[in-house]
């Protein structure tokens, strides 16, 4: 299809700065037009967004969400409402800094053996923080090439080639909907962490290639202090770990877009210590 309709989906709790300055960032740069945008609004937004873009005022659809937070669930939620047929999950404080992000987007997306596609994302501070999801880093799933210069050449110069990895991260993440729908969307079972990563294997599973793209850049401000609370590792997000164990077992021991001889413990891919011993 030449001109696939796109909603881009936002949840957001109470709106404000850091959402308009999602969605301005996804509207000013790029030239596509066939897209709207799904505000899953899961706190007390109510209209008051329509005061700051009313000149995209038909492009919005505000969704409210008066429920617990479930970050699967939501998501479900607004592409079961979607009638697009390319859906973008984009974090609310997520700002696109890449011109003509969303043509460049679709391309890699509409591709038929493609699963999702994620971009390189950057901390306030320039340094990497999304480029690839590497499956089996500290038991779960890593981050590749976290806190690497944003100019770095990464392993091989992997941080400036499109390639595939087993998952990307949900903070801006595109799939056709109908494969979205596929693999029964988002486990809902999961919360709060590793959705977006039982989601692309899930996309793996069913012959599927997640795709990361270094020519679609963003910066994920709340990411740094979110890592945090994270690591936390509050009862939720340990159930979860338990849960992904259970589900993918043996699984997630193996990353076949990642060498058996380099690190499990860090995000920098250096050498597996294990090799010498």
């Amino acid at each position: 299809k030449s001109n696939p309709s796109v909603s881009i989906i936002i949840p957001t709790k109470n709106g404000g700065k850091m959402l308009y300055r999602a969605i301005k960032s996804a509207i000013n740069n790029t030239k596509y037009t066939n897209y709207e945008f799904i505000i899953v609004d899961n706190g007390n937004l109510g209209n008051k967004l329509y005061d700051e873009l009313s000149d995209i005022e038909s492009q919005i659809t505000i969704l409210p969400y008066p429920h617990k937070f479930n970050y699967s669930a939501i998501n479900n939620f607004a592409v079961k409402y979607s009638k697009s047929d390319i859906v973008i999950l984009m974090n609310d404080d997520v700002e696109i800094i890449t011109d003509d992000w969303l043509n460049l987007m679709i391309r890699d997306i509409s591709q038929k053996d493609t699963g999702a596609v994620g971009a390189k994302l950057y901390y306030e501070n320039g340094t990497v923080q999304h480029a690839g999801v590497v499956i089996g880093i500290k038991e779960i799933a890593g981050h590749s090439h976290k806190y690497f210069p944003k100019d770095a050449d990464g392993y091989f110069g992997r941080l400036k080639v499109k390639q595939n990895y087993s998952a990307v991260t949900g903070a801006l993440l595109g799939v056709e909907r109908k494969k979205y729908l596929e693999v029964g969307g988002m486990d809902e079972r999961l919360a709060v962490a590793y959705n977006d990563v039982d989601f692309c294997l899930k996309l793996q599973e069913s012959n599927y290639k997640n795709l990361w793209t270094p020519f679609i850049e963003a910066i994920h401000y709340e990411s740094m202090t979110r890592a945090k609370q994270m690591s936390g590792a509050s009862d939720t997000v340990k159930a979860e770990k338990e849960y992904m164990k259970k589900k993918w077992q043996d699984k997630l021991k193996y990353d076949r877009y990642y060498s058996i001889h380099l690190t499990k413990e860090y995000e920098n891919f250096s050498i597996d210590r294990k090799d010498f011993v």
